[in-house]
């Protein structure tokens, strides 16, 4: 009971103003931006943070979503602004192949990895980073690009590391030469069980939390209505490319023909154009192409249930929306989704019979199974996911200072 005491009074005993140092493959939009933007967020609550782009740096990035004065950047970008023979050969390029892009997105190119030494200046530019910081914070996928470099070079300082995993963590990840390097994280952050089961028997030694994400624009969300009518609306959200499996979404849909119901796609993506064919002889099946972040409830709002049907994913981020939402679901068991969802009947198991199958259950269910089943969803959200929630979970991680 004394040493008990003793923690938590450790944990919230102030501590000096300490320095984070966020890397991350930040671009314009997506999941991971906003995952960013939410723990900077919080850790400027107490402390100084800066987040540096592996990626492509956006002024109009999602990742302000939370601070529109969030100390932000990318690797790219500091070099071009900082070297004149990376900033010549980004030139040279884009005289020798115009593209209406900024030149600090053409910093890779055949000319600066030659002639300037690219991947040593990245190198040495996060070395400074990171070397300039008290805790470094990484929001990544397990064995993304300069993940073992910035936290060898951070084991090196004595800096400690906390590692944000994002994606499905999968077998080839794990590997023997991997664990040399990623056992030097002082604690890994998992979206869903399945990542955290695979990663603490994998590195037993290092500490391994469960934080899962919110729906980032709540309030909106939560002033939805509930469902108090047959599900007829089906929808999906999210880049169109193969890994979300909408042409199997589409296929599935094609076999049910029932002219009451109706499919609704929102995004954009390499797979468009081969979706739009697959769907081209049925007047039911709606694209609505991107959407803006701050739009996004509307699009769960105008529609009933929500198809996922993803094979890898650490979230996905859509689902805990669609649940703040109190939207149906039907969803693959990708990531997170049989954490948030215990004892669900709406999963499928991959197969196009399957998906077929659950369309079919989910459009017959009542009016009032509907109405229960939405109420049920909200409240699974507010208990286990709402901002609050989410919020102080992070706090207890990122602030201990046993870090």
């Amino acid at each position: 009971m004394i040493l008990a005491l003793e923690k938590v009074h450790l944990f919230l005993r102030p501590m000096a103003t300490l320095n984070y140092l966020l890397l991350s493959p930040v671009n314009q939009y997506g999941g991971v931006n906003l995952d960013v933007g939410f723990i900077a967020h919080i850790i400027s609550e107490q402390h100084r943070v800066k987040v540096i782009s592996l990626g492509r740096y956006y002024d109009d990035a999602s990742v302000f979503y939370f601070d529109k004065n969030l100390s932000y950047t990318s690797v790219d970008r500091e070099l071009y602004r900082s070297s004149r023979l990376l900033r010549w050969c980004s030139q040279v390029t884009s005289v020798l192949k115009p593209m209406p892009i900024p030149n600090h997105h053409r910093l890779d190119n055949r000319l600066s990895r030659k002639l300037a030494h690219l991947d040593t200046a990245r190198k040495q530019l996060i070395e400074k980073a990171i070397t300039s910081c008290d805790r470094l914070v990484l929001c990544a996928q397990l064995t993304a690009p300069y993940m073992q470099f910035a936290i060898e070079t951070a084991s090196r300082h004595n800096i400690a590391v906390l590692f944000r995993t994002t994606g499905q963590i999968i077998a080839s990840q794990l590997t023997p030469a991997n664990a040399v390097w990623l056992s030097k994280v002082s604690r890994f952050i998992h979206h869903s069980q399945k990542n955290k089961d695979k990663v603490a028997q994998y590195l037993p030694q290092a500490k391994h939390h469960l934080i899962d994400q919110n729906a980032y624009d709540q309030e909106r969300f939560l002033q939805l209505p509930v469902l108090d009518q047959k599900v007829t609306r089906f929808y999906s959200i999210g880049r169109l490319s193969p890994l979300k499996r909408n042409l199997q979404i589409i296929e599935a849909f094609l076999a049910v023909q029932h002219t009451h119901l109706s499919l609704h796609i929102y995004g954009d993506g390499e797979q468009q154009a081969a979706l739009k064919t697959a769907a081209a002889g049925s007047r039911h099946i709606h694209f609505h192409g991107a959407i803006a972040f701050d739009e996004i409830h509307q699009a769960h709002g105008a529609n009933d249930c929500l198809i996922i049907a993803s094979r890898l994913e650490a979230g996905p981020y859509t689902g805990v929306e669609a649940m703040a939402s109190g939207r149906m679901l039907i969803s693959s068991r990708v990531g997170a989704m049989e954490s948030r969802l215990p004892d669900y009947p709406y999963f499928y198991e991959g197969t196009h019979e399957h998906l077929v199958q659950q369309i079919q259950e989910v459009s017959a269910l009542s009016q009032e199974a509907v109405v229960q089943w939405s109420k049920k969803l909200r409240q699974r959200y507010l208990q286990a996911y709402s901002e609050n929630a989410i919020r102080d979970q992070y706090r207890e991680v990122l602030f201990d200072p046993e870090a």
